[in-house]
């Protein structure tokens, strides 16, 4: 009957909706100068967003992805549209320590704005905070916490934003949001 083939043709297609699916989100994030070679299909169109941020060199059956500058650009090789960050050495090195870390936590997610990385999803442990802070003092690199607090330890987390803010010297507000950690070498909290 024709409700059979419509059933084995929705079992076929679901996995390719699912995998462009996770192709089209994927989020590439490249140190600054890297080069990144990808195999393209001749007839594929290639499309990038922001020519300042990412160049293209064909090589015929492949092309060489170069990061050219700071910045994210979507592109677009015949793969899905991809996100791409391009982030210095610095902020690259602390973003591949911090995903390593945030593995290994539960609730937490890590994601790149503004070529800043960013905490999203539960904090769940007071110690995983902890962790992510002091990778980032040693680093040196800010990062902006998104992360909703656990009921559990909302208002451990409230007294200690509260007294890093102090501490830089600013006045914080009865309601805190989206904090961000401040580079050890300014005073500037712009996320809070």
């Amino acid at each position: 009957s024709m409700n059979r083939w419509s059933l084995i043709a929705l079992i076929l297609l679901l996995p390719l909706s699912l995998l462009a699916q996770s192709a089209s989100k994927e989020n590439r994030v490249l140190p600054l100068g890297s080069i990144l070679r990808i195999p393209v299909r001749t007839k594929s169109t290639l499309f990038i967003e922001n020519k300042k941020v990412l160049k293209v060199i064909d090589k015929g059956a492949s092309i060489e992805l170069i990061a050219k500058s700071e910045g994210s650009s979507q592109a677009n090789f015949g793969d899905g549209l991809r996100q791409y960050h391009i982030l210095t050495p610095s902020t690259y090195k602390f973003w591949q320590d911090l995903t390593l870390s945030v593995r290994q936590m539960r609730g937490l997610t890590c994601g790149i704005e503004n070529g800043r990385p960013i905490l999203n999803g539960r904090l769940l442990r007071l110690q995983d905070w902890q962790k992510v802070n002091t990778l980032a003092k040693a680093h040196n690199q800010p990062y902006v916490m998104r992360a909703v607090p656990d009921p559990v330890i909302e208002q451990d987390v409230t007294g200690i934003v509260k007294t890093l803010l102090l501490s830089a010297g600013l006045n914080p507000s009865d309601k805190l949001g989206a904090f961000e950690y401040p580079r050890t070498d300014s005073k500037d909290v712009s996320e809070y």
